[in-house]
């Protein structure tokens, strides 16, 4: 959790607490308690403006991504007179501003030994990965689609293969217990497969165009297995930097604090000599 508390020092309010013998209190110094007050609310707006990439903090960069449970995880809360906590306990927050190492791994060490492998008739132990494809829209441009199907094989091809489908055995049911690596009983459905297509590059070679709620989506299937070649199934995500923008929220207000927080506490103790 990234916090990001306002208080100030144990000297300050002992000092304080030998000018007012009845106590320390929000109530004794309006002045002072709305400055802190305040201030932890300018904080949050900062705080939720700089991840909306409408203000800067000095020093450090944006946030390569934000969203919105993001902002809407920076929140306030009061713990007593004088104190508060400008706080938020969003994970993803936490990871961009500690950063995150490089990941790099051969999926064929890990994958075909998951809940969901099987084993061939040989004893390999192997996964099939479904890669879902995008359909073209009106302007032929990329969806948010990783893989999408250009317009010309679409019209062409793709959309008229006849289509798949879960499908009930001979004994009518849709799906049958099959075990995977560790022995277990997995569930699995049944299909009626249609055609695949021969495909216009490797990555869309196979592809199938399954029965989906009354449309249609296109997929293809690739199989990890033990025995894959080496290096054809890698994984590498680059690490991201982190981004320390606490600090710099800190440093905005920390001496602005200190400077408004005397000039308060001296309007307060003025307007009761």
């Amino acid at each position: 959790m990234q916090l990001f508390e306002i208080n100030f020092s144990q000297d300050d309010i002992d000092k304080l607490a030998e000018e007012f013998p009845t106590g320390f209190t929000e109530a004794a110094l309006p002045g002072l308690a709305q400055h802190v007050k305040g201030t932890a609310y300018k904080i949050k707006n900062t705080w939720i403006n700089y991840l909306l990439k409408e203000e800067s903090l000095p020093g450090v960069e944006f946030l390569e991504k934000t969203n919105k449970n993001m902002i809407e995880s920076v929140k306030i809360i009061k713990n007593r007179d004088f104190n508060y906590t400008v706080y938020s306990d969003s994970v993803e927050m936490e990871k961009a501003t500690k950063g995150t190492d490089p990941v790099y791994y051969d999926m064929k060490k890990t994958h075909p030994y998951g809940k969901k492998s099987r084993v061939s008739k040989k004893g390999v132990p192997y996964l099939i990965i479904p890669f879902r494809w995008g359909t073209p829209n009106g302007k032929d441009t990329k969806r948010r689609w990783n893989s999408y199907i250009p317009m010309a094989e679409y019209n062409t091809s793709v959309k008229k293969l006849e289509k798949s489908m879960r499908a009930p055995d001979g004994n009518g049911n849709y799906t049958h217990i099959e075990k995977n690596y560790k022995g277990e009983d997995i569930e699995r459905s049944n299909y009626s497969w249609g055609d695949r297509l021969t495909g216009w590059n490797d990555r869309s070679a196979g592809m199938v165009r399954m029965k989906d709620s009354g449309k249609s989506t296109y997929w293809t299937f690739r199989i990890i297995s033990a025995n894959s070649k080496q290096g054809t199934w890698l994984y590498w995500k680059d690490g991201q930097k982190g981004v320390n923008f606490i600090s710099a929220l800190r440093e905005v207000y920390a001496k602005k604090y200190k400077e408004n927080f005397v000039t308060a506490m001296e309007n307060d103790l003025s307007k009761l000599e």
